[in-house]
């Protein structure tokens, strides 16, 4: 998906033209289906220790059940004029999507790589992880 800037964060924090930004810094951006509407709130940013790369997002789902939806990274972009990510998957699509358990922290290669398949990207998991 083309990015409509580099990603970052809501234009009303005065931060979205700084190229780097701290985690907690996105934390709380909204999330936008590529139709406009909202369908939640960045909860957690999911790192690759190894990598040091970002791998997903953990939205907040703004549905009745709602819960926490994993988004890969490559799957969002910024908006600046709106501050706010744009889902190229839409909110239907997402309520189906594989799901941590819990707080979204009990991360596995399995969960990983259905993520990852849901999305249509290649994993980045070895079985032995």
């Amino acid at each position: 998906m083309a990015q409509t800037t580099q990603p970052g964060l809501a234009a009303d924090r005065g931060l979205a033209s700084r190229r780097i930004v701290t985690a907690d810094e996105i934390e709380g951006t909204p999330v936008h289906a590529r139709e406009g509407g909202k369908v939640g709130t960045v909860d957690h940013v999911m790192i690759d220790k190894r990598s040091g790369e970002v791998c997903y997002v953990l939205v907040a789902l703004d549905r009745p059940g709602g819960g926490l939806c994993p988004i890969p990274w490559q799957k969002l972009a910024f908006d600046s004029g709106k501050g706010v990510f744009v889902s190229e998957v839409d909110g239907g699509p997402l309520e189906r999507a594989p799901r941590p358990a819990g707080k979204g922290k009990d991360w596995n290669a399995v969960l990983g790589s259905r993520v990852d398949e849901y999305f249509g990207l290649p994993t980045r998991w070895t079985p032995d992880e």
